[in-house]
């Protein structure tokens, strides 16, 4: 039974290490009331409550592997500065290890700043949102801190290695042609969700592009023509040379592509109508990995982590699940109806 080989491979998520390579960035997030209109411009005038910040990048993957029993060993390099060390403390507020986090001096911390705004007794909505980051390259001293530190981390038994690329930097080339021998040699699970450039990545264990940017890298404009797409993920399959693609798809779940099998459509989890989908590809890729690690094979894992992503996408910003709530969900009379009438060939 389906179900219970999934809790079987959850007990063991307590026991798994992961490393997390990538760029973290602090989400900020500043939310007040508008009553008035600006006599300087047509605009409304934010009155400002409240200020709040947590981990977003690369560090909400850290935060969902956290969340779901995992051990984490992130690895990054944030700016020198009071949101680099923000970063650092929302880490060891949570008892994650923060040897491998950098500050540089030569750089800024990467920061995604969301203005919400509403009446006191509404609920409030996203009006604005702000990005600072920083083009600069990383140095070959700071290469250098990177990838001995990577070096460190997978040769300790870590059971896997996520590399989370939001652009920001931390993920060169150069980098990315080292870790893919690391993982051979080290024979580890590597899983890649990268924004721009999923093609520098071939040769490791997966990728988990979204949609959108699936349709971008094949050049793709109709998603609603299903060959295409079928079509497409088993070129970017083989060009790559990767075992899985795992491609997002929100509302609609997910479609798994594997060497040697037909595409394989995994339809959405509940209901269609999301309340936010912000960071659901980061709780997708974390246990989609701890699947993996724990023993699961290539489609269980990906219904696993369909799963996962239907319970953040009910919840507002960018959020994470915990353990208990996904075994809850898996041992629902609703996990088993949706097996039978969805993925009766698994």
């Amino acid at each position: 039974m389906l179900s219970k080989k999934l809790i079987e491979a959850l007990v063991n998520f307590r026991q798994k290490r992961i490393a997390v390579f990538g760029d973290i960035i602090l989400d900020r997030y500043i939310s007040g009331v508008t009553r008035r209109v600006s006599r300087e411009a047509p605009v409304l005038i934010l009155e400002k409550r409240d200020e709040d910040y947590n981990l977003g990048g690369a560090g909400n993957t850290i935060r969902n592997l956290k969340d779901i029993g995992a051990r984490v060993f992130p690895v990054s390099l944030v700016g020198k500065d009071a949101y680099g060390e923000k970063i650092k403390k929302l880490l060891e507020n949570s008892n994650i290890d923060t040897r491998y986090i950098f500050l540089s001096a030569k750089r800024s911390t990467p920061i995604k700043t969301r203005y919400y705004a509403g009446d006191n007794h509404t609920r409030k909505q996203q009006i604005l949102r702000v990005d600072e980051s920083d083009e600069n390259e990383i140095t070959s001293s700071e290469y250098d801190l990177l990838i001995n530190a990577l070096k460190r981390e997978m040769s300790e038994d870590v059971d896997g290695l996520i590399i989370s690329d939001y652009g920001a930097g931390n993920v060169t080339e150069k980098l990315i042609e080292e870790l893919k021998g690391l993982g051979g040699r080290n024979n580890m699970f590597i899983g890649v969700d990268s924004r721009y450039r999923v093609f520098s990545f071939s040769n490791i264990s997966f990728i988990k592009p979204n949609e959108s940017e699936f349709c971008d890298y094949m050049g793709i404009r109709n998603t609603s023509d299903l060959n295409l797409v079928f079509d497409s993920g088993k070129n970017m399959l083989s060009k790559l040379g990767v075992d899985i693609i795992l491609l997002t798809r929100g509302s609609e779940g997910m479609i798994l592509f594997e060497h040697g099998r037909d595409p394989w459509i995994i339809p959405a989890f509940g209901t269609k109508d999301i309340l936010d989908g912000t960071g659901a590809g980061d709780t997708v890729i974390s246990v989609f990995m701890m699947g993996l690690v724990s023993g699961l094979k290539y489609r269980e894992s990906a219904v696993l982590a369909n799963i996962a992503g239907s319970i953040v996408v009910m919840k507002p910003n960018v959020a994470t699940l915990t353990y208990e709530e996904l075994e809850k969900k898996i041992v629902s009379p609703e996990f088993d109806q949706y097996i039978e009438k969805n993925l009766q060939e698994l």
